[in-house]
């Protein structure tokens, strides 16, 4: 292999370790900016679980549909037919059903059409 294309090497944990030290020192705080990756995911979800914007009809619910979806890697149109299918008896009735119904038949058409 040539020098020329020789694969160039980043040393990403350095300065991502020396960005957090220049946050210190730029805002002044202390600990650097704070890794919400270290908590437990229960905590974070618990919180953004708790705000839904124009509505109440998904906290009510056992699991809310978004947290089902991303834990069971659901793509839009999956996802999208269930949100539908949960929040029909206190939201949009018969025109959420029929919502759940398009998207199902878009993702039959996407995924199976021969």
């Amino acid at each position: 292999m040539s020098e020329a294309y020789k694969p160039y090497f980043v040393p990403w944990i350095p300065i991502l370790k020396k960005a957090d030290e220049m946050s210190k020192e730029i805002i002044g705080i202390s600990g650097g900016v704070p890794d919400f990756h270290d908590q437990e995911s229960d905590v974070k979800d618990a919180k953004m679980l708790d705000t839904q914007i124009g509505g109440d009809w998904y906290k009510d619910l056992a699991i809310q549909p978004i947290e089902f979806c991303q834990k069971n890697e659901l793509n839009h149109c999956e996802s999208s037919a269930i949100k539908y299918i949960c929040r029909h008896r206190k939201r949009g009735g018969r025109e959420d059903i029929e919502k759940a119904i398009d998207f199902l038949k878009k993702l039959l058409e996407m995924e199976y059409a021969t």
